[in-house]
């Protein structure tokens, strides 16, 4: 090919290309989504009801840690996901240890629950559907569509980890949503309808991860 064809043939693949835009820092990407989002959290919350007992938990320091654990995650994993709307994560793939850790430590806190109350045959005394699964998916579904918007903004070369990193951070607030509107502590009622909605969410969304983040 002449040096004139290969001139043609690149200034005919870069006629259409515009000026991209400067992306903002990944953090500060998530702060207006955060904010918006612990909004959002909060009217559901008070639509749908605080718990009965909800002025006694802030003395209940086993409540305190899961509702910080379960923050600590929701932050973790938006900023994660952020990172990753950045094709390399801009070289701080340490990023994402934080929220999988916390991820680990709340399944670790969750399966003592179970266990202490009997392990996995407890399923078997789930009685009906219960409003906290409706609720769950009202309380998650928000916040996990607006932090996936914000992922495909960029170009994240992970599209499976973006989008679990998307749920976990969506669900971890849609739990935290459920723990103030529900003071259920039969671990039937959490794993079949606190839980298993941000699981479901994850599956239908995972299988249409590369669909969804595509360039």
């Amino acid at each position: 090919m002449s040096e004139d064809n290969i001139k043609t043939l690149i200034d005919d693949m870069t006629g259409d290309w515009q000026p991209a835009g400067k992306m903002w820092h990944p953090v500060a990407r998530v702060v207006p989504w955060a904010a918006l989002m612990v909004v959002y959290i909060y009217g559901v919350v008070m639509y749908v009801g605080l718990r009965r007992d909800w002025p006694g938990i802030a003395d209940d320091i086993f409540f305190i840690f899961e509702i910080g654990l379960t923050a600590m995650m929701a932050i973790s994993a938006a900023i994660a996901s952020s990172w990753l709307g950045i094709p390399d994560m801009g070289g701080r793939k340490w990023v994402l240890y934080v929220p999988l850790t916390l991820f680990g430590v709340f399944i670790l806190w969750l399966g003592c629950h179970v266990y202490g109350q009997g392990g996995l045959p407890l399923l078997s005394r789930h009685q009906g559907l219960h409003h906290c699964f409706s609720e769950g998916l009202l309380m998650g579904t928000v916040p996990v569509a607006g932090l996936m918007f914000l992922t495909r903004r960029g170009a994240t070369t992970r599209p499976f980890m973006s989008a679990f990193m998307s749920i976990l951070a969506g669900g971890a607030l849609g739990w935290i949503g459920l723990r103030f509107s529900c003071g259920a502590t039969n671990m039937v009622h959490v794993l079949l309808y606190h839980f298993l909605p941000f699981v479901l969410m994850g599956g239908v969304i995972g299988s249409l991860a590369r669909w969804l983040y595509r360039w």
